[in-house]
């Protein structure tokens, strides 16, 4: 994850978070969250939809934000506030669901939620109760996206898709974009009354098309220097190992001579040994 984050930060100067989502990290599936400064930067990186880091490429889309759900700080159950409770009298521990009153016997009691009775604290969103209000709350969302805040997208978690469904955002119909209302003409028949229509020109077609071309030619020139960046590397390494081998050889090379030179010494030896015997054998031949 560090060399990850050092890598971006050389890419993107406005880098404000490199962080993992929680509940992504698996070995089929590896989300990562970069938050960034700059919006040119954010638009570019997004528009581009790919990031080559180190040789790999991945896919860039846009963060939503899970549905979140009103948890009561009471009771503990979803859909309502402490102040709106009606469901306890008392504040429920969401560890072991006793009274909260006294709060040191309840910082190491035993984790048992006392909705679903399972082996997890009572807000947990794992827990079936909170689970299926979740589902209930997305499901409401999508058949009245005008109900939410303009200009709002969330995100649809896995697991509470219908069936071969790939939407995985709920967006909202509104929008904060102010609205130009113009008053009728009082002549009807009139046509130099009625505003212009605002047409494409080809102008702001090319001007599209020359951003499109502008921010495919800045991921060309981008992948382009690290393209050439390894290549560096990969010459510097590729020289370093030759370097590496020249010194093993010459090093064996050395060896071997030494190896010779003992061979030689050894027959040196042999051959002084050998002549010193004949004399010795032939002079107490001569002396018998």
């Amino acid at each position: 994850m560090d060399d990850l984050k050092y890598e971006l930060e050389l890419k993107f100067k406005s880098i404000f978070s490199v962080e993992e989502m929680a509940g992504t990290i698996t070995d089929r599936n590896r989300h990562v969250k970069i938050e960034l400064w700059d919006e040119k930067e954010y638009e570019n990186l997004l528009n581009s939809g790919k990031l080559n880091v180190q040789g790999n490429l991945f896919d860039v889309d846009k963060f939503l934000p899970s549905p979140k759900i009103l948890i009561c700080a009471k009771c503990n159950l979803p859909g309502h506030t402490r102040k709106m409770c009606q469901v306890s009298n008392f504040d429920v521990c969401k560890r072991c669901g006793g009274d909260r009153k006294n709060l040191e016997e309840h910082k190491n009691c035993q984790i048992k939620c006392h909705n679903c009775q399972g082996d997890h604290v009572s807000t947990d969103f794992k827990c079936p109760i909170i689970k299926e209000f979740r589902r209930h709350l997305i499901i409401e969302m999508r058949k009245h996206p005008e109900r939410l805040p303009p200009d709002t997208q969330l995100f649809i978690p896995s697991d509470f898709r219908q069936q071969n469904d790939r939407t995985k955002s709920i967006q909202s119909l509104k929008s904060n974009a102010p609205v130009r209302l113009v008053e009728p003409p009082s002549d009807r028949n009139d046509w130099n009354a009625y505003p212009a229509l605002r047409s494409t020109s080809a102008s702001a077609f090319v001007s599209s098309n020359s951003i499109a071309s502008s921010n495919l030619s800045d991921t060309i020139k981008t992948m382009s220097n690290e393209l050439n960046e390894i290549k560096t590397k990969y010459e510097i390494e590729q020289k370093r190992i030759q370097e590496k081998y020249q010194e093993h050889l010459t090093l064996m090379n050395q060896g071997w001579i030494l190896i010779q030179q003992e061979i030689q010494t050894q027959k040196q030896m042999i051959m002084t040994l050998s002549n010193i015997v004949e004399q010795i054998m032939f002079s107490t031949c001569e002396k018998t």
